[in-house]
């Protein structure tokens, strides 16, 4: 990839590609420039010094940077999409809220089956115990 300015067309890439946003993300958490997890890696030269008996008497290995300005946009990028406010749903506001996305929507409906036995068991006590005082109720689930 070639070097741009730092956040030059970043941050659109990455919020384009959801593919290439957890890439980029699963960099970051690892240390790593983004590029090391596509195959590349860092070009190593290394000199050598030799004395009048020919003995190495210095080497000096010098060591591609590892961040390059489009590295380091990406990871910038990623770091503000990541902080960026999110809905209940997950979704990032700035595209749940775009008119451009009203009608490209799907959902899907699914059943948190821990979330639903504690809806159940919350349920189950209440009527047991209608007069319990529930402030500071807290329930745990396992799989059982």
């Amino acid at each position: 990839m070639g070097t741009v300015a730092a956040g030059g067309g970043s941050k659109k890439s990455l919020e384009g590609s959801s593919r290439l946003r957890r890439e980029v993300a699963r960099a970051a958490h690892l240390g790593v420039a983004p590029r090391r997890l596509w195959g590349w890696e860092p070009r190593e030269v290394a000199e050598f010094e030799y004395d009048d008996a020919g003995r190495v008497k210095r080497s000096v290995t010098t060591r591609e940077p590892e961040f390059d300005l489009w590295q380091v946009a990406l990871l910038t990028g990623s770091h503000e999409i990541e902080s960026a406010p999110r809905g209940p749903h997950g979704v990032l506001m700035s595209e749940a809220t775009d008119p451009a996305n009203q009608f490209r929507y799907k959902v899907r409906t699914f059943t948190d089956y821990a979330e639903k036995a504690i809806g159940d068991h919350e349920e189950r006590l209440d009527k047991q115990y209608p007069d319990a005082n529930k402030h500071g109720r807290i329930f745990a689930v396992e799989l059982g």
